[in-house]
C-alpha cells in the first residue's frame, strides 16, 4: 500500500579517494555505486516518487566524477538520479557535510529525506513508506541500521567505555590540535550521549542511515545553524605513503584525534541532536537482511 503523495528523496554520499576499508579506491567505489543504483532501479520503496541524490565529496578523481555524470537523470523505480559535486574544502565534514550540502540545495523541493552513505544499501521493499508512518508524535528520525544498533544495545557498556576513553584520552590532543571550544563541544555531546544510554534510549542512529522530515531538519538548522558535521579539515589520503616512523606516529595521532572528533560531532550528533529539540529517534523494526553493508568486501544481491 502506497503512502499519500509527497515529495521524497534519498541522499547517497560518496567519495572517490583512497580509504582504509572497502571500498578501497575509485574502482571499488564505482562498483558499489553501480550495484546500489541497480538496487534503486529494481526495489519498490512503497512511495509514489523517490529521487536519488548522489553527493560526491569531490577530491578530484576524474574517473569517478565522469562515471557519476553518466548517472545524472537516470530513471530509478519511481524517480530519477540527481548528481551533485560538492567542493573538497580540505576534506572538511566528510559525508555529513555532503548531507548538509544536499539539504541546503533541495530543501524546498522534498518533504521526506532518507540519508545513506555509499557503502550501505537497503534491500527490503516498502521500507520508505513504512518509515514515513513511524514518523509521528515525538519521533523525529527513524534509524535503519538495526543490526548495528542491536549490537550496541547488547554491548551498551562497551560503547559507554569507548565514549569515556574518547572523552579522557583524547582531551589533550583535541585541545592542542583543535582548541578549547572544539574540545568542550565534543565533551558536552559525549556527556549527553552517556546520559541517554543510562536512560536506555536510542542515543543516535549508527551510520546516519535513516529517514526524517524536512520539518525536523529545519528545526535542527534553526538550533545549530546547519545539519551537524565535523567542521575540521582532513585528508585521509596523506597517510598512505609515509615511511618515516616518526611521521607515521604523528599521522596516527592526528588521524585518531580527527577520527574520534568526527565520530562524536558527525555520526553521533547528526541524530542525537533531536533530543535537544524535545524529540527522540526510533529504530526501524529489526528485520534480517534489511541493510547490506558493502564493507563486507563483496557485492551481493
Amino acid at each position: 500500500m502506497k503512502t499519500p503523495k509527497s515529495k521524497n528523496c534519498k541522499v547517497i554520499t560518496t567519495y572517490f579517494g583512497k580509504r582504509f576499508s572497502f571500498p578501497y579506491n575509485v574502482e571499488d567505489t564505482i562498483s558499489i555505486i553501480s550495484d546500489s543504483i541497480k538496487n534503486e532501479i529494481n526495489l519498490n520503496p512503497g512511495v509514489d516518487n523517490l529521487d536519488v541524490i548522489i553527493v560526491n565529496h569531490n577530491c578530484g578523481v576524474k574517473k569517478g566524477n565522469d562515471y557519476l555524470n553518466t548517472l545524472n537523470g537516470l530513471k530509478t523505480y519511481c524517480g530519477v538520479v540527481k548528481v551533485i559535486h560538492r567542493p573538497w574544502d580540505d576534506g572538511e565534514g566528510i559525508s555529513l557535510k555532503s548531507m548538509n550540502y544536499a539539504f541546503n540545495m533541495f530543501k524546498n523541493v522534498y518533504h521526506y529525506w532518507f540519508f545513506q552513505e555509499d557503502d550501505y544499501k537497503v534491500k527490503q521493499e516498502n521500507y520508505y513508506s513504512k518509515g514515513i508512518k513511524m514518523l509521528k508524535g515525538d519521533i523525529a528520525f527513524i534509524g535503519y541500521d538495526t543490526k548495528t544498533w542491536t549490537k550496541l544495545k547488547e554491548n551498551k557498556d562497551k560503547i559507554k567505555l569507548k565514549l569515556k576513553l574518547i572523552k579522557y584520552l583524547s582531551f589533550l590532543p583535541k585541545l592542542f590540535i583543535y582548541g578549547k571550544d572544539h574540545t568542550n563541544k565534543v565533551t558536552s555531546i559525549i556527556n549527553k550521549t552517556l546520559k541517554l544510554l543510562d536512560q536506555n534510549k536510542v542515543p543516535f542512529s549508527p551510520n546516519m542511515t535513516g529517514l526524517t522530515n524536512r520539518k525536523y531538519l529545519e528545526e535542527v538548522i534553526r538550533l545549530n545553524g546547519e545539519l551537524p558535521y565535523p567542521n575540521i579539515p582532513h585528508n585521509r589520503q596523506n597517510g598512505f605513503n609515509i615511511k618515516n616512523p616518526l611521521r607515521i606516529f604523528e599521522f596516527g595521532l592526528n588521524y585518531l584525534t580527527w577520527y574520534t572528533s568526527a565520530f562524536v560531532l558527525g555520526e553521533i550528533e547528526f541524530t542525537r541532536i533531536y533530543y535537544d529539540l524535545g524529540y527522540r529517534i526510533e529504530c526501524y523494526p529489526h528485520t534480517p537482511g534489511l541493510i547490506y553493508p558493502y564493507k563486507n568486501d563483496t557485492i551481493k544481491g
